[in-house]
């Protein structure tokens, strides 16, 4: 959750309060919205290990010559934030994929 999608809803005026006003009641609303949205990341990362600790045995019983096989289980807050960051369509992108195999590889299944 970003300050952006916390307003969603709001009336423009209400928005653009939150986002913008140096009033110490907006800026204490937007510290807190930036800790629940730090958490939230936090416990995508924790949940991902696990994921990622799971996708390590299952890879054991995944036949590398299936016509269809996984690549990658990635957490849902994670992969929002990709597609927030990187467009909707970058998981759909052979490209993008390869570079977060280098830089992200604990979305992927092992090799």
């Amino acid at each position: 959750m970003i300050p952006g999608d916390f307003t969603n809803g709001l009336p423009a005026w209400l928005a653009d309060w939150f986002l913008h006003s140096q009033h110490p009641l907006a800026k204490a609303q937007r510290e807190e919205v930036r800790a629940l949205n730090a958490a939230r990341q936090d416990a995508a990362i924790k949940r991902q290990a696990k994921r990622f600790e799971a996708m390590k045995h299952e890879a054991s019983f995944i036949d590398p010559k299936a016509d269809i096989r996984p690549i990658a289980s990635i957490d849902p807050v994670i992969a929002d934030r990709y597609r927030k960051e990187y467009g909707s369509a970058c998981l759909n992108d052979r490209e993008f994929l390869e570079d977060c195999r280098k830089t992200a590889p604990e979305l992927f299944f092992p090799k």
